[in-house]
């Protein structure tokens, strides 16, 4: 529910700071992305919870487009709760939801269920290797660490920079 939205944020976050060393979110981004207008929270998530109530696993299943052959599943288990088959019952869960979209899709319209995860991070390929998914693109971030500003920029003559009026 959107109660659950700072657990949420924190779990993903648990996970990004095991998985990259950094938060990937925030409860403002987790918010926004369950409240868009399409998106129905209750159709499209799971979680798993302990008997006191942490939230442990989590999967959501992006398929609002209004004709779905690209559906996204994104989830997350808790670091100390992985390879206990968490991850493959909430990817179970998203294939079979992910199945509903068929139904709106033309017989001879071709539908993909996509995930992903880090590239450093095994536990994700065994996961996504394991339904039988294969690598199809990578991407990769690239930054600079500065030790100082950098200096401001020489604009060649009849250039301005200015903000965009509305």
């Amino acid at each position: 529910t959107m109660g659950d939205v700072e657990a949420a944020a924190e779990l993903f976050n648990l996970c990004s700071h095991h998985m990259i060393g950094k938060n990937e979110t925030s409860a403002a981004d987790v918010r926004a992305e369950w409240l868009l207008p399409d998106f129905d929270l209750d159709a499209a998530t799971r979680v798993v919870l302990t008997p006191g109530g942490l939230l442990i696993g989590y999967i959501e299943v992006w398929d609002i487009d209004e004709l779905p052959v690209n559906i996204w599943v994104w989830g997350r288990v808790h670091p100390d709760y992985e390879c206990l088959g968490i991850g493959s019952a909430l990817m179970d869960w998203a294939e079979q939801r992910a199945r509903q979209a068929l139904d709106r899709v033309p017989d001879d319209i071709r539908v993909v269920m996509r995930s992903g995860t880090y590239s450093n991070y095994a536990p994700g390929h065994e996961l996504i290797r394991d339904r039988g998914m294969k690598p199809i693109r990578h991407f990769y971030t690239m930054a600079i660490e500065l030790s100082e500003q950098p200096p401001e920029p020489q604009w060649p003559a009849g250039i301005t920079i200015r903000p965009m009026n509305g």
